[in-house]
């Protein structure tokens, strides 16, 4: 999968812990979503220059930038590798 947005957001779900997960924001659009201390769902971005944005449209189209290094690209949209459990007893 892939989007247009700011090159520097990040959609690796392989960088982050299982409580971390990519969802469909709209058509070609996408959010992450986690959970906060409490357990709430959060809705958020991750941008390689400045971690977490607590919006979950920041930085999806020049309109919604949050700062002035947005820069439009194409991004690829990577899902967590599987894990095997047998390749984890061994």
């Amino acid at each position: 999968m892939k989007t247009i947005a700011c090159k520097n957001l990040d959609y690796d779900e392989n960088k982050y812990s299982e409580d971390c997960n990519i969802s469909g924001l709209g058509p070609d659009k996408f959010v992450w979503e986690r959970r906060d201390f409490e357990g709430k769902l959060q809705l958020c971005q991750f941008c390689s220059l400045r971690g977490r944005i607590n919006s979950p449209t920041s930085c999806t189209s020049k309109n919604k930038a949050q700062c002035n290094d947005f820069e439009e690209a194409e991004i690829e949209v990577i899902q967590r590798e599987p894990v095997n459990l047998l390749k984890q007893k061994s």
